[in-house]
């Protein structure tokens, strides 16, 4: 899709990361409502002529006139698709500013218990390779080692929350 083919059928709101039909365009198009649906991750969808768009990328398109290889929301929040809170990133920027695994078991990204040693270890994933930041009694610490890897390496302040 063009961005001229999208400004014909959506209008779309910088502020409020709305998008709005212009015209009936099928289904339950209608000019003036709004368009898209929430999916279960989050991401709002938005159905052109067939073609299921992610709004945030559409958004991008409107406002820019490309299309993006992947949009970051900064405050990760997937459903927030106020132009300011999105960023066109590499892959490797986009991990920076991940949100923490449901899995982790510490509160912290990148630090964890091992119940073999007793004592908290921190990680750091640069470039796709693991580093080990230390093993410590006390989890503060490994948090601090975390936090200092983060910034050495220029991770997004919202990283793992």
């Amino acid at each position: 899709m063009t961005q001229a083919e999208l400004k014909e059928a959506l209008t779309y709101d910088e502020l409020t990361g709305i998008f709005t039909w212009n015209k009936y365009m099928g289904g339950n198009s209608k000019a003036g409502k709004i368009a898209g649906y929430k999916k279960q991750d989050g991401y709002v969808a938005i159905k052109v002529n067939g073609t299921r768009y992610f709004a945030h990328r559409l958004a991008w398109l409107y406002m820019t006139g490309t299309y993006p290889e992947l949009i970051d929301h900064e405050d990760h929040d997937t459903s927030n698709n106020i132009f300011l809170n999105l960023k066109d990133v590499s892959h490797k920027t986009n991990m920076k500013n991940a949100s923490m695994s449901k899995n982790n078991k510490s509160g912290y990204t990148g630090v964890g218990f091992d119940k073999r040693s007793k004592k908290w270890t921190a990680y750091i994933k640069i470039d796709g390779k693991s580093i080990y930041l230390g093993s410590f009694e006390d989890i503060s610490d490994a948090i601090s080692a975390r936090k200092t890897a983060e910034h050495k390496h220029g991770f997004h302040i919202n990283h793992g929350k």
